[in-house]
Parts: structure tokens; sequence; C-alpha cells
């Protein structure tokens, strides 16, 4: 005779495969086989693909069971759901955001490496952006999960595709300050001077963002101008505003353009001077800065 804990258990997988069949639960909209995956019950999960739930059901705009387990970083059901089939290039297209849409976009946000390699040996497609969202390199790269960066790269992504609100993964990650992740993208033959007008580049969001080990970094790797877009100080132009000499002259020596104009501070030599380093006026003035540019910054007009 079962045990009554036996028999419960029992009584609940058979409920909960009879409900996967109707592909509604009682509780929400997701599958049974969805919310024990989300949870990373493997037990379940793997009986209830036994009872034969349906692995790539997609109901409400809340994922897929694999994206779940993939989001949750539940590595264990991720190759379940794998091995009994379940396409691991399945994506939602439901106009929602609380979680990616596809499964490896979901396993590089998350940082499950494992997740990571056992959805590209299956045949996931690296360098999957549906419906706008980031590509799972960009995620990774964004979030400093190296590990999954250096697999994605391994499997041959793209380390220069960029999404309009986010930028490349190099200018994601220099932004961010994920030191390991740029030296990796760098490596792999990412572009440290690659930008755009909007965003600017990797060494200008960088140093706006005050993340000078990044800085160092790119300076090293050849990277030259230090651009962060129209509304945003270059890197010149922040480093001059600061006061670092040794900084500026390497910037310089960089091809940063000392005449470079941002919204908000102006000019290399306006920032300078406006904060009283007079060591970095004259350097800059030496590189060629121009005295008498007029610019509008923070709604006045500024002239050094």
């Amino acid at each position: 005779m079962l045990r009554p804990s036996t028999l419960f258990a029992a009584v609940l997988v058979l409920f909960s495969v009879a409900q996967s069949r109707a592909g509604v639960s009682a509780e929400d909209k997701r599958t049974p086989l969805m919310r024990a995956a989300a949870e990373g019950r493997d037990e379940l999960v793997a009986q209830l693909i036994a009872g034969g739930a349906r692995l790539d059901s997609k109901v409400g705009g809340q994922g897929t069971a694999l994206i779940l387990a993939a989001d949750g970083a539940h590595a264990g059901a991720v190759r379940l759901l794998l091995e009994a089939g379940a396409d691991p290039n399945q994506h939602e297209t439901a106009p929602y955001r609380e979680l990616p849409r596809s499964p490896l976009g979901a396993a590089a946000a998350s940082g499950c490496a494992d997740c990571v390699r056992l959805l590209l040996a299956a045949g996931a497609r690296v360098d999957e952006a549906p419906d706008g969202d980031p590509t799972p390199l960009l995620a990774a790269a964004k979030a400093g999960h190296a590990e999954v960066v250096r697999l994605l790269l391994g499997g041959q992504a793209d380390p220069h595709r960029a999404m309009r609100s986010e930028g490349s993964p190099l200018f994601a990650a220099a932004k961010a300050g994920r030191l390991e992740v740029v030296r990796l993208l760098l490596d792999a033959g990412a572009d440290p001077n690659r930008g755009t007008r909007r965003d600017g580049d990797p060494l200008g969001a960088a140093r706006a963002e005050g993340n000078e080990a990044v800085v160092d970094l790119l300076l090293a790797r050849d990277a030259a101008s230090g651009r962060t877009g129209r509304t945003h100080p270059g890197a010149l132009t922040a480093t001059a505003a600061k006061g670092d000499v040794q900084r500026v002259r390497r910037l310089l020596a960089a091809g940063a353009d000392p005449n470079e104009e941002s919204r908000r501070d102006g000019t290399p030599l306006i920032a300078a001077a406006s904060a009283g380093h007079a060591p970095i006026v004259r350097l800059l003035l030496d590189a060629g800065a121009e005295p008498g540019t007029r610019v509008k910054a923070k709604g006045e007009w500024r002239t050094a």
C-alpha cells in the first residue's frame, strides 16, 4: 500500500499532467511544466515530461518552460527539456519585458554558464535577438557574466552586434565597468574605437562613468577618441574637469580631440579653465585647443 505522502505526490503529479495537457493551470496562466521549470523542480519537470506535457507551450506572454528554466539558472531543468526535444530557438513573441524572449538570451542574462553550454550544444543560435532584445552576448557583457561571455565568443558570437538602446557589447561592458568582460571582448577582436554619434564610444562611456581601470585598459589597446555622444562630456573633457594631468596627456597622445564639445561641460579647455586647472589648460592649448570657442553648455553660453 502507498504511504499517504507518496499517494499525495502521485495525485499531485497526475493532476499537474492533466492540467498541462489542458494547457492552463488553476493558479496562473502558466502550465504546470512552465511553473516547475521556473522553480527548478527537476523531478517534477521529469515527471511532467514523462506524462506527456507539451514542451513548447506559450501562454499569455509568460515565456516557455525552457526560457523560464534558463532565466532562473536551472541547468537541470534546461537539460531535461532539451533532452526531451524542446526547441532551443523557440522564442516568445508577446509584447512583454519581464524576461528575455529566447532561451539563450535568458541563460546569458541570468549568468548560467551551464545553461549556455547546454543550449549551444543543442543548436541555439548564438546571436539570436528576437523582437528587439539584446543579443545574448550583449546581455551577458552588460551584466558582467565573464564566463558566459567567454562561452558565447567561443560559439562565434559577433562582438560588434549592437542595439540602439544599449550600444555594442564592448560599449555596454565599458560603461558598466566590467573590466574582465572588456578584456575578453578586446581579445576577441572588438574594436575599441567603434561607436555612434548618439552613444559615443567605449572609452568615452567608461570615462564618463568613472571606470578608470577600464579607461586604462582601453587606452592600452589603442582606444583613441573617448566620445560619449551628443549630450555628455567626452573622456578628455571629463578628465580635464577632474584635473588629472597624466590621463589628459595619455588621452591627447591617443588622439583625443582637444576641441570636442558637449552640451553638459562645453569643451576640455572650458572645463579645465572653469575648475582652475592651469597645467591642463597649458597642455590643451599646446595640443591645439581653441581658446575663443563659444559653446552652449547646461543652458548657457561658455567661453574659455
